[in-house]
């Protein structure tokens, strides 16, 4: 399913908004279709295969930025994970 979003959002003549490609990206995993830690392995996949110097390298890093700007959104996606195992214990009282 990423790969389809991500195939759909790296073409050159596409009309998927970044904004829109890295809230599906999101949603599906919040759907219980893959776990979100998935998604840079699936990227680095996906950028093999780009020449280095082709456009969609850049919006790939791009879709890369905003998941991880989307923070609520994320923690939602992996309300299975403890945070306690993924942050270092002085980090536990940032507020997201």
């Amino acid at each position: 399913m990423v790969f389809a979003i991500l195939r759909d959002y790296l073409q050159p003549s596409s009309t998927v908004t970044p904004n829109e490609a890295s809230t599906r990206v999101i949603d599906v995993s919040r759907a219980g279709k893959y776990h979100l830690s998935a998604v840079p392995y699936v990227c680095l996949e996906v950028s093999e295969q780009i020449h280095y110097h082709h456009s969609a390298h850049r919006k790939l890093a791009q879709l890369l930025w905003l998941i991880g700007r989307k923070r609520q959104y994320v923690l939602e996606a992996m309300n299975n994970v403890r945070l306690t195992a993924l942050f270092p214990k002085h980090v536990y009282n940032i507020k997201f």
